[in-house]
């Protein structure tokens, strides 16, 4: 919580939310990405969390919202990878997901659990062929 976030991608400038603190604030978003909780991305998502000390994780996963009326889509991939140094990471989990067109507001989360120490975690995420939005909430690290 409260861990230093590096944007290696921009961020949309009206989505910003709480801005780098969004993702490591521990406060988890609402029902709408307009609560200020979730951030908005017209590209893919490349963040990376430094977690100051190299620590043992458990658990690194995101949650995304799908909204197709205002073109808020799912992920077509999520990678996440962890580096000792924040110079070479190693690719713990490459998630493909299939983004389906519904009406329904979707949530979902995306992540690895297992174990592994580690300093930096790299999360990312790639927009799909619909294009669109990619609306993240939370990066929650244990």
């Amino acid at each position: 919580k409260g861990k230093k976030v590096t944007y290696n991608k921009p961020i949309q400038d009206w989505y910003q939310a709480a801005g780098e603190a969004t993702f490591t604030d521990g406060v988890i978003g609402g029902w709408t990405y307009s609560d200020n909780r979730w951030q908005g991305f017209l590209s893919d998502i490349d963040v990376t969390i430094d977690l100051e000390t190299v620590q043992q994780i458990s658990y690194i996963g995101g949650t995304f919202m799908q909204l197709i009326g205002p073109g808020v889509f799912m992920p077509a991939q999520v990678v996440v990878s962890v580096s000792l140094d924040g110079e070479e990471y190693i690719e713990l989990k490459r998630i493909d997901n299939e983004v389906v067109r519904n009406d329904e507001v979707t949530f979902e989360t995306f992540g690895w659990e297992g174990q592994v120490e580690a300093r930096y975690i790299r999360y990312q995420a790639v927009r799909s062929d619909f294009g669109g939005f990619l609306f993240v909430d939370e990066v929650l690290v244990r």
